[in-house]
C-alpha cells in the first residue's frame, strides 16, 4: 500500500512539474512571438505612422540594422510611438541586411526549403526578394538564387539590394565576380526591366586602374542618384555615382585610407579618410602592427575628403596608431567621431 501511495505521489508531482514546464515555455513563447492582430489597413503607411522591427544590437551598427528572428514588423503612431498593429514575416534570410522599410512596402530577402544538414541544397531551394505592404499582402519580386530541377545551383544576384525612395527601382549585383556577365544593375519594378546595367568588364575598359568588386552603397534621399563603390578587401578604390533616368556614371577615385566602413555623405559628396590605416581582421596581428607603429612614432588622423571638389579637411589627430575614430553622419551636415578617451565630437559642415 505504501508503495502505491509513493507511486501515486510521484505521478502527481511529475504531472504538476510537466504542466509547469509546459506553461513556462508557452508563456515564454508568447512573449517572444506576440500574437498577430489582423487589421484592415491600406497598402501604404499614413503620414502619422512609422514602421520598424526589433534589432539585434550585437550585430547592428549605424549603417545597417540586423533584425531579431523571427522578424516582426511593428506599425506605430509617429507622435506617441504607440503600437497600432504588428505582423510576422517568416523565412527571412539571415544575412547582414535582409530588410528595407519604406512608406508603401517592406522589402525582404526570404529563403525557402533550406536544409541545414546538407551543404548542397536540393531542387526547390531558393533565395528570393519579396515585397510586403501594410495591408499584409505579399508578392515575390525576383529570384536571387535557386537550386534548379537538375540539382544545379543558379546564382542570379548577390544577397544584397537597395530600394530607391520612390520604390520604383532596386539596385543589385548581377552574377558574381570572375564571370563575363558580372554587373551592377538597377531594375525597374513597374515594368520588370533593367533600366541600368554597368558590366564590370566595360568599366575595366574605361578604368583599367581599378581592380575591385562592386559594392552597393545608398540612394540619395530624393532618389536622384545611386552610389556604389569599387573595393578590394577592406579598401575602397573608387565611388560610383549613377544619375537616375539619364543613367550617367561619375567615377570618383579615393585617396589612401578610405576603408570599407567609411562614413559616406552621398548628398554632399563627403567621405572620411584615415591615411596610412591598415586592416587585417586578426586582432593579434593588428596589435603587433600597432606596437611597431608606436615605435616609429606614427599617429592617426581623421580627414573629411570631398569627392567632388577633391579638397580635404583635417578633423582630428591622436597619438594612438590605427584609431578609427568611429565616424558616422548624424545628418547631412553633422559628422560625429570619437577620440580614444571616449570623448565624442561633432563637426558641422557650414556650406549650403
Amino acid at each position: 500500500m505504501k508503495k502505491i501511495q509513493i507511486a501515486s505521489t510521484t505521478v502527481i508531482l511529475s504531472a504538476l512539474i510537466g504542466t509547469g514546464i509546459y506553461y513556462y515555455f508557452l508563456n515564454k513563447s508568447i512573449k517572444q512571438n506576440p500574437i498577430e492582430t489582423k487589421v484592415a489597413h491600406l497598402e501604404c503607411l499614413g503620414d502619422d505612422e512609422v514602421a520598424d522591427f526589433p534589432i539585434n544590437e550585437y550585430y547592428s551598427n549605424e549603417y545597417f540594422k540586423y533584425p531579431k528572428f523571427p522578424v516582426v514588423i511593428y506599425v506605430k503612431d509617429k507622435k506617441t510611438n504607440k503600437e497600432k498593429f504588428h505582423f510576422q514575416i517568416d523565412n527571412v534570410f539571415e544575412n547582414y541586411r535582409p530588410i528595407e522599410i519604406y512608406k508603401c512596402g517592406i522589402y525582404v530577402i526570404r529563403e525557402f526549403n533550406y536544409n541545414p544538414k546538407i551543404r548542397k541544397q536540393k531542387p526547390g531551394y531558393s533565395v528570393e526578394l519579396w515585397k510586403y505592404n501594410y495591408g499584409q499582402s505579399a508578392k515575390k519580386l525576383l529570384t536571387l538564387s535557386e537550386t534548379n530541377p537538375q540539382g544545379l545551383f543558379v546564382g542570379n544576384y548577390s544577397y544584397d539590394f537597395r530600394i530607391d525612395p520612390q520604390e520604383i527601382y532596386v539596385s543589385l549585383e548581377y552574377s558574381y565576380s570572375g564571370k563575363e556577365d558580372y554587373a551592377l544593375v538597377i531594375k525597374n519594378f513597374n515594368n520588370n526591366t533593367d533600366d541600368f546595367v554597368l558590366s564590370r568588364q566595360s568599366l575595366s575598359e574605361k578604368h583599367p586602374e581599378f581592380l575591385g568588386y562592386f559594392g552597393l552603397s545608398v540612394w540619395t534621399k530624393n532618389g536622384s542618384y545611386f552610389w556604389a563603390r569599387l573595393f578590394a578587401g577592406a579598401y575602397t578604390e573608387a565611388f560610383l555615382r549613377i544619375a537616375r533616368d539619364s543613367w550617367n556614371v561619375d567615377v570618383f577615385p579615393v585617396p589612401d585610407g578610405v576603408l570599407g566602413g567609411t562614413a559616406l555623405n552621398v548628398d554632399k559628396g563627403y567621405v572620411t579618410q584615415l591615411p596610412g590605416h591598415v586592416w587585417t581582421g586578426i586582432d593579434v596581428v593588428t596589435e603587433e602592427i600597432k606596437k611597431e607603429l608606436i615605435k616609429q612614432g606614427k599617429i592617426s588622423q581623421l580627414y573629411l575628403f570631398n569627392l567632388l571638389s577633391r579638397n580635404r579637411i583635417l578633423l582630428a589627430t591622436t597619438t594612438e596608431p590605427l584609431w578609427n575614430f568611429k565616424p558616422h553622419w548624424f545628418s547631412d551636415n553633422q559628422l560625429q567621431y570619437e577620440m580614444p578617451s571616449g570623448e565624442k565630437k561633432i563637426y558641422i559642415i557650414n556650406e549650403k
